[in-house]
């Protein structure tokens, strides 16, 4: 297809087996951001290559297009900018896709997510503020929001934070709005959705008790085939060497190794540590999980095929991220969480390569990686020192703000080492840059340099220019 990015959403059975080569048909645009300056392609499938694409008759069809579509109308927008980024309705639609299908007689339902993107930032989807109506649900409101049309059918499902508003994008109407908190309780508003906004508040909600009802007994997952009898759950698993088992509801410990298939609890090893996945906790030197994890790993190095917790260690790797790592070196396939080390690489973060020169150390060479708001700094270069050049290394990080789909701002603070009796120095810089080709930006910038030579504290202010790819 002779365009610049193409975007592809299969929900089928098995449609994570897909192959690149696919037919259509020309249709009108959907991109907004008229800005854009992405090449490539990706794609979005609602299942792995081995499962099945899943229904529900209370959202009236699929869950991955249900939630796809209230991510899109901006249910999604984690960074509260007012635009849905492909990254973001991606995350939205596999986090609760999958949430929704964990206790489904089918079983977990894992979204697929490929993607060959070249640009600056994040490839924007939808722009609220070009919707033609918004619906702003406010500040105070915290639950599961449900927006249905005046036909009862379900338009929008979001879980409401209490501290941010939620901005939806509706074609103009006449809208029903309930707010569950999970207290037994729920909130109720009818809205007009015209050309302004509209915005509904804690005081438009009215609130009623639930209707009291009473169970006919335990609801019970049916299992698509039936689980052996040697699968009931282990609460204290104990090994001489090694120890394994296929659900771990409490504690493990081995020496060298614990396995569990499914591990909703604390496993300790000195050796490893190997889940199917769960939400538990890994302590081991080498931990891994097969599967989506929501708890925790602590090791040297962890490795997480998902991830929605904490990865502390010397070297961390996950698929999709969605919590914490904290490492010397963390890696991830695709992160919306937050990567704190000395190397951070995220495929859907930042590696630029800079160039740049100053007032105070001519040359410097250096490297941002990280993710799309927080990011490390490596690099080194040429300085002035008592009227001589000499080398130095620097290490630090820094915190990224995008102003559009080409502007953007850089704050950050690095430790400088320079050799011999030259003293190190702690560097702080702001930087501004423009993306004037896809590979190419100027940066300027400038900063302030803190000292401490014969101990007696030094200072020095300084600008800075060069090239980013």
């Amino acid at each position: 297809m002779p365009a610049q990015v193409r975007v592809a959403v299969l929900d089928s059975c098995a449609s994570g087996a897909m192959i690149a080569a696919k037919g259509g048909r020309a249709v009108a645009p959907f991109l907004t951001d008229l800005g854009a300056d992405h090449e490539g392609f990706a794609y979005l499938t609602s299942s792995a290559a081995d499962e099945v694409a899943q229904e529900a008759e209370r959202i009236g069809g699929s869950y991955f297009t249900h939630f796809l579509a209230s991510g899109l109308r901006g249910a999604a927008d984690a960074s509260g900018d007012g635009r849905v980024t492909l990254s973001e309705a991606y995350s939205y639609a596999n986090a609760e896709t999958l949430a929704r299908t964990e206790r489904t007689q089918h079983g977990p339902q894992h979204p697929r997510y490929e993607t060959q993107l070249t640009g600056t930032g994040d490839f924007v989807l939808t722009d609220l503020a070009r919707t033609h109506a918004m619906l702003v649900v406010g500040e105070g409101i915290a639950g599961t929001v449900s927006v249905r049309s005046d036909t009862g059918a379900l338009v929008a499902e979001v879980d409401k934070p209490l501290r941010r508003p939620v901005v939806l994008g509706l074609t103009p109407g006449r809208y029903a709005l309930t707010v569950v908190r999970g207290d037994g309780r729920y909130g109720e508003a009818m809205v007009q959705v015209g050309p302004s906004p509209a915005r509904v508040a804690p005081g438009d909600l009215e609130w009623h008790l639930g209707d009291p009802t009473a169970t006919r007994g335990r609801l019970v997952r049916v299992a698509a085939t039936p689980e052996p009898p040697d699968r009931s759950a282990d609460r204290l698993l104990l090994g001489v060497l090694a120890a394994g088992t296929a659900d771990l509801r409490g504690f493990g410990v081995a020496p060298a190794y614990v396995g569990a298939d499914r591990l909703h609890g604390l496993a300790v090893a000195l050796g490893a540590n190997v889940a199917g996945g769960g939400r538990g906790v890994q302590l081991a030197a080498v931990n891994v999980t097969g599967r989506r994890s929501r708890g925790g790993q602590v090791g040297l190095v962890n490795a997480a095929r998902g991830l929605g917790g904490l990865q502390l260690g010397l070297v961390n790797a996950g698929g999709d991220v969605r919590g914490l790592q904290l490492g010397l070196v963390n890696v991830a396939r695709g992160s919306s969480g937050v990567q704190l080390g000395l190397v951070n690489l995220s495929r859907d973060g930042r590696h630029d390569l800079l160039l740049l020169g100053g007032s105070a150390e001519p040359v410097q060479l250096e490297l941002r990686t990280g993710g799309r708001v927080l990011y490390t700094v490596l690099g080194g270069g040429a300085g002035l020192g008592e009227e001589r050049l000499h080398g130095f290394l620097a290490a630090g990080g820094g915190v990224h703000a995008a102003f559009g789909p080409r502007w953007w701002l850089d704050a950050d603070a690095a430790y400088h080492l320079y050799p011999g009796d030259v003293p190190s120095a702690v560097v702080g810089r702001v930087t501004a840059g423009v993306q004037l080709r896809p590979e190419l930006a100027p940066v300027v910038g400038a900063g302030l340099g803190v000292e401490r030579p014969g101990g007696a504290w030094g200072a020095w202010p300084f600008v800075t220019v060069g090239l980013q790819r």
